[in-house]
C-alpha cells in the first residue's frame, strides 16, 4: 500500500471515528447525488432540489433544497458547509445546517472504479426535527461517454425528536454524454428502510425516471454544470411524480 493511499484510509477512519454512530434516518426528500471524486483548490457553489406531484395532499407539494459551498483542501478531501429547506402546503422553513466531507479512498485510474466515502452531520435548527448522522459510499465508473454513480447511505437520528434504528437509502445515476453539454441521464433514488426491520415493498419509497445533464467550461472562471430529472414513484408510497434538478458552479484557484 502506498503512503498517499495509506493517508486515506487513515484519514478516513480517523474522520468516522471522531463522528461515532449515534440514533436516524434522513427523509426520502433528498435526492443529492456525490461523485467520490475530489476536485483540489476548487470551490463549488451548489443547489440541489426537489419537488413531488400527487393526487394525495400527503404527499404533494413536498419540497427539499440545499445551498451548499463546497471546497477540495486536497486531492482526495472535500469539505462542505450547507443549508438545507424543507417545505410543504405550509411553506418553506430552513431544517438543517450541515457539514459534509467526502474521501476518494480509490482511484479509478488504477483499479476501473472510483470509491469514495461520505460523513455528514446535519444540526437541525426549527427545533421539531432530530440531528442526523450520515455515512455513505460512494462509487463512480467511467467508460468512454458513460458516467454511472451509485451512493449508498445509512442515516441515524439523535436528540430529542430522535426516532430508533438506522435508515438505509440510495441514490444513483447513469449518463451518456452526446456532447459535454448533453448527456441523457437514468436516475434512481429510494429508501427501503429500517434496517433489520425492512417495512413492506409497497411502503417502500423508490423512484426512477429520465433526466438530462450536462456541463459547459466558463473561461477564466470554471465549470457549469446542470442536472435535471423527471422521475415517477414505483410504489404506492412514493409520491407519483418529482421534479428534480441541480446547478453547481465549480471555481478553479
Amino acid at each position: 500500500m502506498t503512503a498517499r493511499r495509506r493517508n486515506r484510509w487513515l484519514a478516513a477512519a480517523t474522520l468516522l471515528a471522531c463522528r461515532g454512530l449515534p440514533g436516524a434516518p434522513a427523509d426520502a426528500a433528498d435526492f443529492r447525488i456525490f461523485s467520490p471524486i475530489v476536485e483540489r483548490g476548487q470551490l463549488d457553489l451548489e443547489n440541489n432540489s426537489a419537488v413531488s406531484f400527487d393526487r394525495s395532499p400527503r404527499r404533494n407539494n413536498q419540497q427539499s433544497h440545499f445551498g451548499e459551498l463546497g471546497y477540495g483542501v486536497t486531492d482526495f478531501w472535500r469539505t462542505e458547509l450547507e443549508g438545507s429547506w424543507e417545505g410543504g402546503a405550509d411553506g418553506i422553513r430552513l431544517r438543517t445546517l450541515d457539514n459534509e466531507n467526502i474521501l476518494h479512498v480509490v482511484e479509478g485510474t488504477q483499479h476501473g472504479l472510483d470509491v469514495g466515502l461520505l460523513e455528514e452531520f446535519d444540526k437541525a435548527v426549527d427545533g421539531h426535527a432530530p440531528d442526523i448522522l450520515t455515512l455513505g459510499a460512494l462509487f463512480q465508473k467511467d467508460a468512454g461517454p458513460s458516467e454511472t454513480i451509485l451512493d449508498l447511505f445509512v442515516d441515524r437520528h439523535f436528540g430529542r425528536h430522535a426516532t430508533t434504528g438506522s435508515i438505509l437509502r440510495y441514490a444513483a445515476r447513469s449518463t451518456w454524454a452526446i456532447t459535454p453539454a448533453v448527456a441523457p441521464a437514468l436516475e434512481l433514488y429510494g429508501q427501503p428502510g429500517r434496517i433489520g426491520r425492512w417495512p413492506a415493498s409497497a411502503e417502500q419509497d423508490h423512484r426512477l425516471g429520465p433526466g438530462i445533464a450536462g456541463r459547459w467550461d466558463v473561461e477564466g472562471l470554471g465549470e457549469l454544470g446542470y442536472d435535471v430529472a423527471y422521475v415517477f414513484g414505483l410504489t404506492p408510497a412514493a409520491p407519483k411524480e418529482t421534479i428534480v434538478w441541480r446547478l453547481e458552479l465549480g471555481i478553479r484557484f
